[in-house]
């Protein structure tokens, strides 16, 4: 069978006696302004269609058109937004399954975290010595690394938990533990993800990763507290205020380095250094009460 397309209307040439005369069999696509029922012309199936049909005239379209289209059902067009709809849905499932599984074997992958574990030893006492040093000329910088901000930082939970229980904290063991984390994890993600806005505002050259290698780097004072404070407890708040001073400094520094105008340096550095500081004192006395 033969399918042809005729059109009708002001600007279009219906076929005569000079073009090819419709043989039986062929089926005739004829579009017009305004859509009309179909004819059968000797056994040839004329279809006459405007660019909008009505849901009426696509109603009314013979059934001989749904096996040629490959659409079943009382409405062709219906059945080919149905096709047209699962052949999108199918798509967008297949997209979005592959980038999921991409990303899925990018986290599972430990080759891909392996560089930022891979530090000597030499270098990470190094980088916690300058932690606690606010001059510019000893700032940590560098590749950043998780391996020196994840020991700071659960060595300071450990710390914490340990001051809990020599304070006289009544509570269980876990509950002890629990309280550790929730004072430590949620300010180390909240300071970082704050830092990392203003670091976009100013346009600080900062990525994510370094600013948390840098606030992780900047726990070293917490740890330094208090270690101290479990040594020496009446001395505490002196700890805390020199500790803090000169870590909260360091990373201030980093954020007021790392910024091209110093107008904008200025910004992170008279928020972080507060911040940091004052979460400092907090947490001395939090663990203390």
């Amino acid at each position: 069978m033969e399918i042809k397309a005729a059109e009708t209307g002001p600007a279009a040439v219906a076929p005569d006696a000079s073009g090819p005369a419709p043989g039986k069999g062929d089926v005739w696509f004829q579009t017009a302004d305004v859509a009309t029922s179909s004819s059968d012309r000797n056994g040839t199936v004329v279809l006459e269609l405007n660019s909008t049909p009505s849901p009426a005239a696509a109603n009314s379209l013979p059934a001989v058109i749904a096996p040629i289209l490959g659409v079943t059902g009382p409405s062709v067009l219906g059945g080919i937004q149905s096709q047209v709809a699962n052949q999108l849905a199918q798509t967008i499932f297949l997209t979005t399954k592959t980038k999921a599984n991409g990303v899925f074997q990018r986290l599972t992958d430990y080759e891909s975290f392996r560089p930022f574990f891979d530090l000597p030893a030499y270098d990470l006492l190094k980088r916690l010595a300058y932690s606690i040093i606010p001059s510019p000329m000893h700032l940590v910088e560098g590749p950043p690394d998780f391996y020196g901000p994840l020991m700071c930082l659960f060595t300071l939970i450990a710390l914490i938990n340990i001051r809990m229980k020599t304070t006289g904290i009544t509570g269980g063991g876990a509950a002890l533990l629990g309280s550790s984390f929730a004072l430590v994890l949620p300010y180390f993600m909240l300071y970082t993800i704050l830092m990392w806005g203003i670091a976009a505002l100013c346009k600080t050259q900062l990525s994510l990763i370094e600013i948390v290698s840098a606030t992780g780097y900047s726990l070293f004072g917490y740890v330094a507290m208090m270690l101290l404070s479990l040594l020496i407890p009446p001395a505490m708040l002196f700890w805390c205020i020199l500790f803090g001073c000169l870590s909260s400094g360091h990373l201030g520094l980093i954020f007021f380095k790392r910024t091209p105008r110093v107008r904008d340096g200025a910004i992170p550095f008279l928020v972080g250094m507060p911040v940091h500081l004052l979460y400092l004192l907090y947490l001395g006395f939090a663990s203390a009460a």
